[in-house]
């Protein structure tokens, strides 16, 4: 019985630390993960013989806000560089406002990007629009866009209440282990 009490503590120092949620009611937690966003939204779109992958940053009100098109001719499986590409950012209103536009240009990596903070209170859609693709035109520019208004924040899947659910789970755990200790 002494090593299932043994397996019980080992695997609880895996679950978040039972004093965490104290020091969170308390005010005494890290600030940073109040508003810690999800991990980049990929967007990837087929249009004739390309493959257009586009990276959206969910930091957007930083400057670590990154935002990035690679274009892939799906024949050749080569990155291509030879396109007209421009990203914008647009404020949803009546009329529609844009915030940020610039043209795009292939960096070392053979992708298209920018980076830049973008500062607003309102709905905003940041979006790629690819004109030319190796000299060619397309009959309508090819928009790839993502609504930045999407995005939720959270923090460490804490609750309504502000507890984890790995807390309860710890907490049963560690009132099992204490039990299996005393009896045994």
């Amino acid at each position: 019985m002494k090593k299932l009490t043994l397996i019980l503590t080992v695997s609880l120092l895996f679950l978040a630390g039972c004093m965490a949620p104290g020091f969170h009611m308390i005010g005494m937690h890290s600030s940073d993960h109040e508003t810690a966003a999800v991990a980049p939204i990929f967007k990837e779109v087929i249009y004739n013989e390309y493959k257009f992958s586009a990276e959206f940053s969910t930091d957007f009100q930083t400057n670590q806000s990154h935002y990035s098109l690679e274009i892939f001719n799906l024949s050749s499986e080569d990155l291509v560089t030879d396109a007209e590409a421009r990203f914008e950012v647009l404020k949803i209103s009546e009329p529609q406002e844009t915030l940020f536009a610039k043209p795009l240009y292939p960096d070392g990596l053979k992708r298209f990007s920018v980076s830049r903070p973008i500062e607003s209170d309102r709905q905003i859609v940041g979006r790629f629009l690819v004109y030319a693709v190796e000299g060619k035109q397309l009959e309508t520019p090819l928009e790839i866009s993502f609504d930045f208004d999407k995005i939720h924040y959270k923090h460490n899947h804490v609750g309504e209440n502000g507890i984890s659910e790995w807390w309860y789970i710890g907490a049963a755990g560690m009132a099992v282990m204490m039990f299996l200790w005393h009896i045994f």
